[in-house]
């Protein structure tokens, strides 16, 4: 299910380099549910927004590969932008499942020299993961061992000033640089690992925070036609009451204690209209329903980023799917949209 909640955090914005911060706050988009459902006025965070506007340059940047003309007029060389998510001035705490996304102004052809360009590590050790090119802009880092480590400070520094990024345009005559906005170190840090793993089979979530089981909770999820995706999914927002409105489907509900889990409408919520199913059977259209004082308590301790784990549903996640997508990819598959096709570390 989804629909309009309060307020009950912020995403920030700041600097050069654009960021999504630790914190989830609400604006209001509309958003639909796959499921059948759609949100009246949906709360959900702003897009990353602070960057360094594109703009031309008239001499080639310093340190412009050998072999690229610097002299022929009829070459446009246009500096690009760079955003990178999740990142502040000031280091944001997120949990463990925040995929490391960089995205460019501009189409990457060179993604070789990109990827070699941008280090990743843990706590200044190099983290064995891999990039992966879901977007002819956009580049997403994985760890190759599950997630992040926890309570660690992730590092990305990107040194691309001066760095040939692609040829574009009518007879590739524009050629797209780097520049000070793709030269950056920037950084976040991650919580405890707090994982809530669901099993349909059993109609449990059982959270562990630091690998000790904390609580089990009973769940209700989606009914047949509307089955909640098994997979990774990561919480993006939470909210104290979040309306939910279906009216093809019959219904207009007030959820406590919502936490979303997928842009397109899976929330983890209090249903205390669903209390006779709740731990028993399946009756949601999507969503993953608790006792109120079961989604209070896991409203209260989970933060932007925690994971959520999914099985035995008998629906996919897709790899597009909000901030759990990328970690859906099989490995393989993740290693042949990396331009180098190695694991870095």
């Amino acid at each position: 299910m989804s629909g309009v909640g309060a307020r009950t955090a912020v995403v920030v914005t700041a600097g050069a380099v654009a960021v999504a911060a630790a914190v989830i706050t609400p604006a209001v988009l509309s958003e639909r549910a796959d499921s059948g459902e759609r949100t009246v006025a949906v709360a959900a965070p702003e897009a990353p927004g602070v960057v360094v506007p594109a703009h031309a340059a008239t001499n080639a940047a310093p340190g412009e590969p050998k072999g690229e003309p610097t002299k022929d007029p009829r070459i446009r060389r246009t500096r690009t932008w760079m955003t990178v998510e999740p990142a502040a001035k000031k280091a944001p705490t997120v949990g463990i499942a925040y995929p490391l996304i960089v995205r460019f102004g501009e189409p990457v052809k060179r993604r070789g020299t990109v990827e070699r360009r941008l280090r990743v590590t843990a706590d200044g050790t190099p983290v064995v993961g891999a990039w992966s090119w879901r977007a002819s802009d956009t580049v997403i880092f994985r760890p190759r061992h599950g997630f992040w480590p926890a309570k660690s400070r992730i590092t990305l520094a990107a040194d691309l000033s001066g760095t040939v990024l692609a040829r574009n345009g009518a007879k590739k005559r524009k050629l797209v640089v780097g520049n000070k906005a793709t030269t950056r170190t920037v950084s976040f840090k991650t919580a405890r690992a707090f994982v809530a793993r669901i099993n349909d089979n059993t109609h449990q979530m059982v959270v562990r925070r630091t690998g000790k089981k904390v609580r089990t909770i009973p769940v209700s999820m989606g009914k047949p036609g509307f089955l909640t995706r098994s997979g990774i999914k990561v919480a993006t927002n939470k909210y104290v009451v979040k309306r939910m409105v279906n009216q093809g489907l019959g219904y207009d509900v007030m959820s406590p204690y919502s936490v979303q889990i997928t842009p397109t409408g899976e929330y983890i919520h209090g249903a205390p209209w669903a209390y006779g199913r709740i731990g028993r059977w399946n009756g949601s259209h999507g969503c993953v329903n608790l006792f109120v004082n079961d989604a209070k308590w896991y409203y209260d301790n989970v933060m932007l980023g925690d994971p959520v784990v999914t099985k035995n549903t008998g629906r996919p996640m897709e790899w597009t799917n909000g901030l759990g997508g990328p970690w859906n990819v099989p490995w393989k598959d993740w290693l042949a949209k990396s331009a180098l096709k190695v694991v870095k570390g």
